[in-house]
């Protein structure tokens, strides 16, 4: 994984929502200085969610989406995982269900 994205990517401005579609695993490297990247592993699962904890912890769902601080792991429907690395520990990331 790079340790800076290009000046001309798409990733220069840190991402404001991070969105999840059926059962596919992707690793992105998104710019943020502090190095901010996820994985997503959902084989099997299809939505919408109906529940879901972020570090252990329950997290509302309101119309397909939830709000999340930090780094950790999110856990949706006890299949699907979208794990959060290297970001600030107070940035808020808003997760939308498609």
């Amino acid at each position: 994984m790079p340790s800076e994205p290009p000046e001309s990517s798409p990733w220069a401005e840190p991402p404001r929502e991070v969105s999840a579609t059926g059962a596919s695993v992707s690793r992105a490297f998104c710019g943020e200085a502090s190095g901010l990247s996820y994985t997503w592993i959902a084989a099997g699962w299809s939505g919408p969610p109906v529940q879901a904890t972020w570090n252990g912890q329950a997290v509302e769902i309101q119309d397909d989406s939830l709000t999340v601080t930090g780094n950790g792991t999110l856990e949706v429907d006890g299949t699907a995982l979208l794990e959060v690395s290297g970001g600030a520990a107070d940035r808020e990331l808003a997760i939308r269900f498609r």
